[in-house]
């Protein structure tokens, strides 16, 4: 989905609701476009929020706009600049200088640039603090940050203490963000895709093997209905090629499944697929 938001996030709301009720999607793909489709200064405030539904991140969105659409320039007053036409004769006694008009005219302020580390970031969540600031992370003390400030993302490698310390988090999954393409969820086939049946203790199950993805996935449905041993995640999401995040709450380890009596083992993320069982990538 390429819609984007051009205008007011009001007008592109009701673009998005246009589309996306011709469409069957399921409704964490939808809440994904919608977030993707957002202005990048809206986006990334909204995200942090991690809105659940596309009527909460619309909410947001309208909040911060109009927060930060408001005048928040002050006019100076016109006695303050304006000369007087008789001035009395300075006192040679008087050791203060009279303020200027170069004085009183304000100066521009200069940018600030923060750089933002995954191990920063981590720390303040825990502990409930802005990114920005030392003050508590809310709604409303989250508009008072103005756009001109910029904030630099450090993503790099991480270092050995990060990693130890993520999969600890995480029970043991890799410290690289899963990736999973778009034909994955919606089933439209391209070259890098190929569908097979394979086969999980005599029960056929539809299989979509995708060389663009990064790790391998299993739909939440099908998983419950299987009688999977499902193990719940923390704070791992799932990057789609257009841009926009999934959510990942649990996994299956070690799934076992066969393809042509040729028996395969690996750890299961649940999202919802729709148009298959599981989705295997180049883990």
């Amino acid at each position: 989905m390429k819609l984007r938001q051009k205008t007011i996030v009001v007008a592109y709301h009701e673009e998005f609701h246009v589309v996306i009720n011709r469409l069957n999607l399921p409704k964490e793909y939808n809440l994904s476009c919608f977030l993707g489709g957002l202005k990048q200064d809206i986006q990334m405030m909204v995200r942090m929020f991690q809105p659940t539904t596309v009527r909460k991140a619309f909410t947001l969105a309208k909040l911060y706009e109009s927060a930060n659409t408001q005048p928040n320039t002050v006019p100076l007053s016109s006695k303050t600049l304006r000369p007087t036409l008789a001035q009395k004769p300075l006192n040679t006694n008087q050791s203060k200088k009279t303020p200027t008009t170069n004085s009183l005219l304000l100066k521009p302020k200069t940018q600030t640039t923060r750089t933002l580390t995954p191990s920063y970031m981590s720390e303040r969540r825990a502990k409930g603090l802005c990114y920005f600031c030392d003050q508590p992370f809310t709604t409303k003390h989250s508009l008072t940050h103005k756009k001109l400030q910029i904030h630099v993302m450090e993503i790099g490698s991480p270092t050995a203490s990060e990693e130890e310390e993520q999969e600890t988090e995480e029970g043991g999954i890799e410290s690289v963000e899963p990736q999973i393409s778009v034909n994955a969820l919606t089933g439209v086939p391209c070259f890098r895709t190929k569908r097979v049946t394979g086969y999980y203790k005599k029960k056929p199950i539809h299989i979509l093997i995708d060389s663009g993805i990064t790790h391998n996935f299993l739909d939440v449905e099908v998983a419950m209905k299987l009688g999977c041993k499902i193990e719940d995640l923390k704070s791992l999401h799932v990057t789609v090629a257009d841009g926009s995040r999934l959510s990942i709450p649990s996994l299956v380890k070690q799934f076992k499944w066969t393809i042509q009596n040729t028996a395969f083992y690996s750890d299961m993320m649940l999202i919802p697929l729709g148009c298959c069982d599981l989705v295997l990538g180049i883990e």
